[in-house]
């Protein structure tokens, strides 16, 4: 029997969407293509919009105010192929899970939506409700959702509301930390020493939660690889670095493993070269992981501090760094990030950046927004309740708008790591909860 939730699901997933514009990589306009030409064959308004070489497909059903707006996002992260068991651009359905990447990060999301659209086009709604799929949210979201959200403030149509398809578990997200990037340099500076060369290899440890998002890494519980090798440094003073390997894919990617080689002078040995930039940069960096940040709301997950790249450009040690927090002030960061570093390691630059701009998502629980979402989701034959999620999204780009925002989505698992997965019992009531959360914040 013909599942068509499946079937568009199996259709997105199959185009290669990775967003990675470090390496040369974006999401091509086919799959934006692809969207628009089955929502303009159920009749549903669809306009493409570019901006910086990302493409949107956005539009609405009904008339009058605009109440409730959907979004979710098609890029995706990149793939490192050989850690899959599926293949990951192709739906592999084995019991109740859909396995492929992007299939709850975000594609699911985008095929509950549409879905949604084409019920909605047969309603008899009191107001409009608009939609957008934009395909930037993996690096900030500012050719997406914030060219969108400016679009609709100057033409005074921001919506009441937002649900933004991109969350987890079939609960209403109420609270997410903001997300900036810290830019450490330091120069190479080769010494020489006699000792040893010895390499020692870090892995990465989730053991609660199987991920490799850096919003989801948990200090305490689980166990970063860099963090841990700059722990090492610190423990052996004696020790000098001499290079550092790993897999490095993203900023908000988490390395699987970071090895280290390292000189160890307790046993005599050779005259060997060693990097005296390196070494100080990695002596860093779990100080710099547990630096005092000030913020304005509580949080689940605290601040969030993640050396997840690593390079060497131009004669300089490059770490990339992912930071969290329920603060919209950059210079909170940078000001907390320097101060730890002065400490530590004076030589070492320290620049902050907040990509995208756009603030932190909060709505209180108890808003008409929230409690319309469990009230759907008990109809469904859910128990639910407002959560805050790890991540930041595309919705931060309408908070400091003033649009009262959620974030959404099904319960799967591995998001932004292999075997990406959606379980297909809340996948496919994804359309009825759009649908019903439009039918009641819009009216018919």
């Amino acid at each position: 029997m013909s599942d068509p939730a499946l079937d568009l699901l199996a259709s997105l997933v199959s185009i290669n969407t990775v967003n990675d514009p470090a390496r040369g990589v974006r999401p091509s306009r086919d799959v934006v293509d692809l969207v628009k030409e089955v929502l303009t064959g159920w009749g549903v308004e669809a306009n493409v919009l570019e901006s910086g070489g990302y493409y949107s497909v956005y539009g609405g059903v009904g008339e009058g105010e605009p109440s409730v707006m959907f979004m979710a996002h098609l890029d995706v992260v990149p793939v490192k192929v050989d850690e899959w068991t599926h293949e990951p651009f192709k739906v592999t359905v084995v019991g109740d899970k859909a396995f492929g990447r992007g299939t709850v990060d975000d594609k699911g999301n985008v095929v509950g939506v549409m879905l949604a659209l084409r019920e909605l086009m047969k309603q008899d709604l009191k107001g409009r409700v608009l939609y957008a799929f934009t395909t930037d949210e993996e690096v900030g979201g500012v050719h997406g959702a914030k060219v969108l959200a400016e679009k609709l403030a100057r033409e005074n149509s921001l919506p009441k509301y937002l649900i933004n398809g991109d969350g987890l578990g079939m609960y209403p997200i109420v609270r997410r930390r903001k997300i900036f990037k810290a830019v450490l340099e330091a120069p190479q500076e080769k010494a020489f020493m006699t000792g040893t060369i010895r390499k020692r290899d870090f892995e990465l440890r989730t053991p609660v939660v199987s991920t490799r998002h850096s919003a989801w890494f948990v200090p305490g519980v689980d166990t970063h690889p860099f963090v841990a090798a700059s722990y090492f440094m610190l423990s052996n003073p004696e020790f000098q670095a001499v290079r550092v390997n790993g897999v490095f894919v993203k900023t908000n990617v988490l390395p699987t493993t970071v090895s280290l080689e390292y000189v160890d002078p307790s046993s005599g040995g050779e005259r060997v070269e060693i990097d005296k930039g390196l070494t100080t940069l990695l002596r860093l960096l779990m100080p710099l992981s547990r630096a005092a940040v000030p913020v304005r709301l509580y949080s689940d997950n605290g601040v969030s501090i993640n050396p997840n790249m690593y390079g060497l450009r131009d004669g300089k040690h490059v770490v990339e760094v992912d930071v969290r927090g329920m603060t919209e002030d950059v210079n909170v960061i940078k000001e907390a990030l320097v101060r730890t570093a002065s400490e530590i390691a004076p030589e070492v630059r320290v620049d902050v950046i907040d990509e995208g701009g756009g603030g932190y998502l909060y709505v209180p629980p108890t808003d008409e927004l929230v409690q319309s979402a469990i009230r759907v989701l008990n109809e469904l034959g859910l128990n639910a309740y407002a959560i805050e999620a790890p991540g930041a999204s595309d919705s931060r780009h309408f908070t400091p708008l003033g649009v009262k925002c959620i974030d959404f989505g099904p319960k799967g698992g591995n998001n932004h790591g292999p075997d990406e997965w959606v379980d297909l019992n809340t996948f496919r009531l994804l359309h009825k909860f759009y649908t019903n959360m439009a039918l009641k914040l819009v009216g018919r």
